[in-house]
């Protein structure tokens, strides 16, 4: 495994990769100001393509309730990232939002299943790449219900022109202008 050092990132902090009790790869990183992070890599078949019952989707998360409020608080997004650790770093900044976080997922037949059986979505951040396909079959999807959506890409030349006034956020982005593009997206509607 090569790991290259980019911006303040020390390949030095980051454990060996190596196999926890339930067969997962894990790495963990960890900062000397005392943070810490764990990834798993889930197995091949968690990202299989079938489809997702309603029963299936406990993948909700609700970040803790805070004391002051917060205009995002409670906004259920759905998250449609095939790479886990931009996946991860997304559902986190919405957790700082007070979001409720749906998924995220990493492919296509899944992000429809979550969109057709989550009882409710006010928002979805989408990556037009999810490896060998891409997402405009969620797109179409949100749209037909009526759900407000932005894309998430490191290049803006692959746009489908039906997407042409879809907001697009290019990675990489801060939390700031995350919750910026969200908090617009959910005024237009």
């Amino acid at each position: 495994m090569s790991i290259f050092q980019v911006g303040s990132f020390d390949p030095n902090q980051i454990s060996r990769p190596r196999r926890d009790d339930n067969s997962q790869r894990k790495i963990t990183y960890a900062r000397p100001e005392g943070i810490t992070w764990t990834m798993r890599q889930l197995p091949q078949s968690d990202f299989a393509s079938t489809p997702i019952a309603a029963a299936d989707i406990p993948n909700v998360h609700r970040a803790p309730m805070t004391d002051h409020a917060r205009p995002l608080h409670g906004v259920r997004v759905l998250v449609v990232e095939d790479h886990a650790m931009v996946a991860r770093m997304i559902a986190d900044m919405l957790e700082r939002f007070d979001c409720a976080v749906v998924g995220p997922t990493g492919t296509v037949p899944s992000g429809l299943a979550l969109v057709r059986n989550c009882p409710r979505l006010d928002v979805a951040i989408l990556n037009v790449d999810l490896g060998h396909e891409k997402v405009w079959p969620v797109a179409d999807e949100l749209r037909s219900a009526q759900v407000p959506f932005l894309f998430v890409c490191g290049y803006s030349d692959v746009m489908e022109p039906r997407f042409a006034d879809v907001p697009i956020l290019a990675k990489p982005f801060s939390v700031g202008k995350l919750e910026q593009a969200l908090l617009s997206l959910i005024r237009k509607f």
